[in-house]
């Protein structure tokens, strides 16, 4: 028989995130049957997203959200816009990215894209005929936009990115590419950037990563795309997200969360005291996943302990390089709770979160996945 993966029901919702060292991706199943799908995630030619759709017997995503333009999300992210035909499309602010200015540059020149741009450039290919039918919706924190499953019970919104980041990564490109009546001219140190030795340019892609929040009853989801804590300023990043939410009386959508994606693969700096606090701070234990990263060596030590002075539960789709031992050496002790079940035919590097209308949510853990406990 082939690999059984856990389904929603009338009465769970279930959260995968799915990571293999390079990539993530995340697959929400709503109670009713509806499906959101986060990024896209590929290794060895094989696209996870759309292998677990088809080992859960599913075709078709009703929404479709890219965070932000980065490589390991949105690589074959054009392949889930073509064979899984989503309803709907969340994006961040396109053009918001550096990438997004420069890869159409080359296709309208007739020439294909450097190498580092291809992945982005299949998927702002694919996503035009969604935009022509205005299928298309891009996301920031402000916007009222949300997704509610047909029983009206599962909500979705965003959460990131701040106006204020938008608007800092829009006024930088505007340094970088000028428009004129001669065409596009692009500033000299694009060379280097084209040529992968540097982001010099000062291309930052986390800075317009989208989050979002997952209600469903009295359950909440966090899924932090790979938002950091911010420059610094009051409006950036995770110091903005709780700002904006405090001040539109909203700041309940990231208070006492059942379940986190953590932001970018566990690294610490998009780690924000003040928003763990809100996450963690009733009495319910919050689960946390994590889609590792290999060639960043994240989920990042330090990270790894200071979740653990706020989060109950920690799992990571496969543990790479040193996370059991820097784990283990922060007080996370490897998991025999009854609500963590191995599934060793899991044959995709994948964690799953099948969160009741009541009581803590059950951990599935694919055959080299791990947990632990704090």
């Amino acid at each position: 028989m082939p690999p059984i993966y856990v389904d929603s029901a009338p009465d769970r919702l279930v959260v995968y995130t799915l990571g293999p060292g390079f990539g993530e991706c995340q697959l929400v199943l709503a109670p009713g049957g509806q499906s959101i799908m986060v990024d896209a995630c590929t290794k060895g030619g094989r696209n996870f997203g759309l292998d677990l759709l088809t080992a859960l017997g599913r075709s078709h995503v009703d929404l479709f959200v890219v965070s932000h333009p980065d490589t390991d999300h949105v690589r074959g992210a054009h392949d889930v816009l073509l064979h899984a035909k989503p309803t709907k499309v969340w994006t961040y602010p396109v053009y918001a990215s550096l990438r997004d200015f420069l890869a159409p540059v080359f296709r309208r020149a007739g020439s294909p894209a450097p190498k580092r741009l291809k992945d982005l450039d299949e998927f702002l290919s694919a996503l035009e005929p969604y935009e022509t039918e205005e299928r298309v919706w891009s996301m920031s924190s402000n916007l009222s936009e949300e997704w509610r499953s047909t029983s009206g019970q599962c909500v979705v919104r965003p959460l990131a990115p701040t106006s204020y980041d938008k608007s800092k990564s829009l006024a930088h490109i505007g340094q970088l590419i000028r428009k004129d009546s001669a065409g596009v001219a692009l500033a000299n140190e694009l060379a280097d950037y084209l040529d992968g030795k540097r982001d010099s340019a000062g291309d930052r892609p986390n800075r317009i990563s989208v989050a979002l929040s997952v209600e469903w009853a009295t359950r909440r989801v966090l899924l932090a795309g790979d938002v950091e804590e911010g420059d610094g300023h009051e409006r950036s990043g995770w110091r903005g997200v709780l700002t904006g939410l405090t001040a539109r009386g909203d700041l309940a959508r990231v208070q006492d969360v059942d379940v986190v994606k953590v932001a970018h693969h566990g690294s610490d700096g998009a780690f924000l005291e003040e928003a763990w606090r809100e996450h963690c701070r009733g009495n319910r234990p919050t689960t946390l996943l994590i889609a590792p990263f290999s060639s960043s060596r994240l989920p990042d030590e330090e990270a790894l302990r200071k979740l653990g002075l706020h989060a109950a539960r920690l799992a990571v789709s496969t543990p790479l390089h040193d996370t059991a031992q820097w784990a283990e050496g922060h007080g996370w002790k490897p998991s025999t709770a009854a609500e963590v079940v191995a599934h060793p035919d899991w044959d995709l590097p994948v964690v799953a979160a099948e969160i009741p209308a009541t009581g803590p949510p059950k951990l599935h853990l694919s055959a080299r996945a791990r947990a632990w406990t704090h």
